[in-house]
């Protein structure tokens, strides 16, 4: 399901200036990352006030598709479809892993079946979930 109007970036902008002293987490499944990742959003959110409130991540980059998978269970109308992307990082919260550690093992579970590349902004620095070296690492791993 999506919303109709789509959610746009400065949608949540302009929640996020009428609460000014909430932090706020975005999170979308949708192909292209919902739009919600792009130079021009990542230069506005660096180092800005408004980018250390802010948690971006998408399941895809701003140029990939994130395929659907369908999941049935015996009847014809217990059907539900979701990302292998989802599933894994819900599993990984069943089993006791932090919200970061979640979507860094789903992330590299993914990459068997697709390519779709994580991404992610926290406190205002863009990361790709895949970038094992960054620093910034911590911070994914550390979300709660």
């Amino acid at each position: 399901a999506s919303f109709d109007p789509p959610v746009k970036f400065e949608d949540v902008e302009k929640v996020m200036n009428k609460y000014s002293d909430a932090r706020f987490h975005v999170e979308t499944v949708a192909c292209f990352g919902g739009g919600f990742i792009t130079p021009k959003i990542i230069e506005r959110l660096k180092n800005s006030e408004l980018g250390k409130r802010l948690t971006v991540i998408t399941q895809t980059k701003n140029a990939v598709v994130n395929p659907i998978s369908l999941i049935r269970e015996s009847g014809d109308d217990k059907s539900t479809y979701s990302t292998y992307y989802q599933l894994r990082m819900l599993w990984n919260l069943i089993r006791g892993d932090t919200y970061g550690a979640a979507h860094i093992d789903a992330d590299q579970a993914t990459k068997i079946f697709e390519r779709i590349d994580p991404e992610a902004i926290i406190n205002g620095d863009y990361i790709g979930l895949n970038e094992k070296s960054s620093h910034l690492m911590d911070d994914v791993e550390n979300l709660s």
